[in-house]
């Protein structure tokens, strides 16, 4: 009974605990959504978006908690790629290579607040330049000797393991119709018992005996064939489970083994590679064609593929050479020129949210904690997931102006699970 009671008792604790626990993780998410709330009828979007994740953190368990989209709205930045030149002699599309271009841009500022608008925005960054130079080169040639394996012969024998699970598995499904026999029998023995038992009770309530049974040797007698039906019960349930298994483990197991003779044997090998190369200029221009960023980049791209004859005696196959052809020379060039580009370019991009550092320390010096918060705030979203020294100051202002700790992804949650004040 007191082992009972102190499982009772640890139950009801653990219950009321988890209550508590519940309560808190609720009332903190309230309170860090009326301070979203707060924050953004001030006119502190970033802050307030910031405070909204902090509170789905804080109750991922309780309802969705809507994101405020005006903190990218204010302060996130839209990039209009334009058409380079081409300064190939017509060799590349300048269309083409903007698509290209603006797709490696995506890639390479993702989790940022740069969008690109399908339509010219005059508020927009432009990002123009021109493709320098594009040069394929002819084919070069190398033959080389190598050597690869082969199966000189297979034998074949049956599998031992195939043949022994198959004896076990017929073993058990001769014995499950005995065991269902059994289980039949004994559940009949226990429909009779409760028969009798139905038609004793009024007689065993005014008299010791009836038939052949007590009233205790009834009910023993009961007692046991219920175990002995729950014993049965549980030996069927055996054997179907272990026909199942081996029935699974056989169709797992290959019924004949095959053992190879390796050999080695030496063929010609042909490889034709080409190397593509690109260069190109670009300049960023913030609104007001204000000069934002200038670089260039140079681009190597080699493609090559391996041939070699078929050697009958061994069984191998031709691999016909392909040689790249310039389409896709160029288009491989030209990507790789993109991904060389937009790397740099990023940083042009990721630079003109810098103004948000600087307006953040200057309300800090003036005693303006809520406008230094808002613009730290928005530059560390603003940004993504850099690792750059500028977003960990940003993430160290967040987490000692706001109380809250902010990751690469943007995820914030209180420290400690306390809601700061």
């Amino acid at each position: 009974i007191e082992a009972v009671r102190s499982r009772l008792s640890a139950e009801r604790a653990a219950r009321e605990r988890e209550a508590r626990e519940a309560a808190a993780r609720s009332r903190r998410r309230e309170e860090l959504l009326a301070r979203a709330r707060a924050a953004l009828a001030a006119g502190r979007p970033a802050t307030a978006l910031l405070l909204s994740r902090a509170a789905r953190s804080a109750d991922p368990a309780g309802p969705e908690v809507p994101e405020p989209d005006a903190a990218r709205n204010r302060y996130g930045r839209a990039a209009l790629v334009v058409p380079f030149t081409d300064g190939t002699g017509g060799r590349v599309s300048p269309e083409t290579f903007r698509e290209t271009l603006e797709a490696a841009l995506r890639k390479a500022v993702d989790g940022a607040w740069i969008g690109f608008p399908a339509t010219s925005d005059p508020g927009a960054i432009r990002i123009e330049g021109r493709v320098e130079s594009l040069a394929l080169s002819a084919p070069e040639k190398t033959v080389s000797t190598e050597e690869v394996e082969y199966v000189k012969s297979r034998s074949r024998r049956a599998n031992p393991e195939f043949a022994r699970i198959s004896r076990e598995l017929d073993l058990v499904r001769r014995r499950i119709p005995g065991a269902a026999r059994e289980l039949e029998a004994r559940r009949a023995e226990v429909r009779a018992l409760r028969e009798i038992g139905d038609t004793a009770r009024v007689h065993l309530s005014t008299s010791r005996r009836y038939g052949p049974y007590s009233e205790a040797a009834y009910y023993r007698h009961l007692g046991n064939a219920r175990r002995l039906e729950a014993d049965a019960e549980a030996e069927l349930d055996r054997l179907r489970a272990a026909e199942a298994d081996l029935r699974e483990r056989l169709s797992r197991t290959p019924r004949i083994l095959v053992t190879e003779r390796k050999g080695r044997a030496s063929h010609r090998v042909v490889t034709v590679t080409r190397t593509g190369t690109a260069a190109a200029s670009y300049r960023v221009l913030a609104p007001g064609n204000r000069p934002a960023g200038t670089g260039s980049a140079r681009a190597v791209h080699r493609a090559a593929d391996r041939g070699y004859p078929a050697l009958e005696r061994i069984g191998l196959a031709a691999d016909p050479l392909e040689v790249p052809d310039d389409a896709t020379l160029a288009a491989g060039t030209l990507e790789a020129l993109a991904g060389e580009l937009a790397r740099r370019i990023r940083e042009d991009l990721l630079r003109l949210f810098r103004p948000l550092l600087e307006a953040a320390r200057e309300r800090e010096r003036a005693g303006d904690r809520a406008g230094a918060a808002e613009r730290y705030a928005a530059y560390l979203l603003a940004v993504g997931d850099t690792g750059s020294p500028e977003r960990a100051l940003a993430a160290e202002k967040v987490r000692a102006l706001l109380g809250l700790a902010v990751d690469g992804s943007g995820t914030a949650a209180v420290p400690g699970g306390r809601t700061p004040r």
